[in-house]
């Protein structure tokens, strides 16, 4: 027999799989891509776009520090980005021992719908729950997440 917390430990792992992993999930593309196809493989493609829209261009070492990765994994997601053309790399004007990355054109377009599919995503995941049911579950994860950065920053 389960215990209480060992039951919401298991309903969190499976709502996270079914977050991930939903059939007829929203098409981003003219094609019919799905932004999980999108971020399949390696995931810090949206998160690396998500953050050169949101700060401006960087350097890599920024960048790495900023999506906390390595700079080796770092310059092989900013290779495969770079060869579809979503960024781009240019030597600094102040240091130009500095490489500088960029959101191309393409990839402005590309985060803004991989955005706008995962808000929309949400809103379907979250449409059962009412408005003060979210705000609960809300506050909830907060103070679940909270307690773990706290435990995190004992070790």
């Amino acid at each position: 027999m389960h215990t209480k917390d060992e039951e919401l430990m298991h309903m969190l792992k499976h709502l996270d799989a079914c977050s991930r992993r939903k059939k007829g999930c929203v098409p981003h593309g003219e094609n019919g891509e799905h932004y999980q196809d999108f971020n399949r493989g390696i995931h810090g493609r949206g998160r690396l776009m998500a953050r050169l829209r949101d700060n401006g261009p960087m350097s890599q070492t920024q960048l790495a520090t900023l999506l906390e990765i390595r700079p080796q994994s770092l310059s092989e997601l900013i290779s495969k980005l770079e060869s579809e053309g979503l960024i781009c790399r240019a030597q600094s004007e102040e240091d130009k021992r500095q490489t500088i990355v960029s959101l191309t054109d393409a990839g402005e377009e590309k985060i803004a719908v991989i955005s706008e599919a995962r808000r929309r995503h949400a809103e379907e995941f979250f449409s059962p729950l009412s408005e003060e049911e979210k705000e609960t579950l809300a506050q909830l994860l907060g103070k679940l997440t909270e307690s773990q950065k706290d435990k995190n920053t004992e070790e």
